[in-house]
C-alpha cells in the first residue's frame, strides 16, 4: 500500500472516529449548527493539510479539541469584527446615502451577480443554495444527488472563482 493510500485510510478513520465529537464540541461553543459544521470542516481540512505532522501528535482527540477551540475563537473574532464594521457603517448614514456610494454599491452588486452567473452549472447551484439560501452541505448533496465531498469541492471552486472575478473587475 502506498503512503498516499495509507494517509487516505488514516484520515478516513480519524474523520469517522472524531467528526461527531468535534461537531458537538463546536456546536456547544457556538450554539449554531451551521457554524459548528463549518468549524468541523475547517478542523479536518487543517488536519489533512498537516498530515505530514501526524506522527508528532501524541493525543489525537486532545489535539482536535484544541484545534476546534482555536477555530471557534477565530469564528468569534470574525463575528466581532463584522459586528464592529456594521456598526461603523450604521454610524455613517449620510455617507452611505450619497449617490456616489449608492452607485458603487449597485455596481459591486452587479459584478457579484455576474460572477455568480459565470460559474459552471453545478457550482452555481451549490453556491446559490449555500450562500444565498443558507442550505447546509448535506441538504445540497441530497437535493442535487451529489456526494458531500463533491458539494464541498464545488463550493470551494465557486468561492475562489467569485473572489477572483471580483478582484479582477474591481482593480480595472
Amino acid at each position: 500500500m502506498s503512503q498516499h493510500e495509507n494517509q487516505d485510510q488514516s484520515f478516513t478513520f480519524l474523520y469517522r472516529k472524531y467528526k461527531e465529537k468535534i461537531y458537538n464540541h463546536a456546536a456547544s461553543l457556538t450554539s449554531s449548527a451551521a457554524h459548528a459544521e463549518d468549524i468541523t470542516q475547517d478542523v479536518f481540512l487543517n488536519l489533512w493539510r498537516y498530515r505530514d505532522r501526524w506522527a508528532e501528535i501524541e493525543n489525537m482527540q486532545a489535539y482536535l479539541f484544541f484545534c476546534t477551540r482555536n477555530k471557534t475563537m477565530d469564528y468569534f473574532q470574525r463575528a466581532k469584527l463584522e459586528k464592529e464594521n456594521l456598526q461603523q457603517v450604521r454610524e455613517l448614514p449620510v455617507l452611505y446615502d450619497s449617490p456616489e456610494i449608492k452607485m458603487e454599491i449597485k455596481e459591486a452588486e452587479r459584478m457579484y451577480e455576474e460572477a455568480v452567473r459565470r460559474l459552471p452549472g453545478q457550482q452555481q447551484k451549490v453556491y446559490t443554495l449555500r450562500r444565498l439560501h443558507g442550505w447546509k452541505r448535506k441538504e445540497i448533496a441530497r437535493e442535487l444527488n451529489l456526494s458531500d465531498n463533491t458539494v464541498k469541492q464545488h463550493m470551494q471552486s465557486a468561492i475562489r472563482s467569485v473572489r477572483e472575478f471580483m478582484v479582477k473587475e474591481m482593480s480595472l
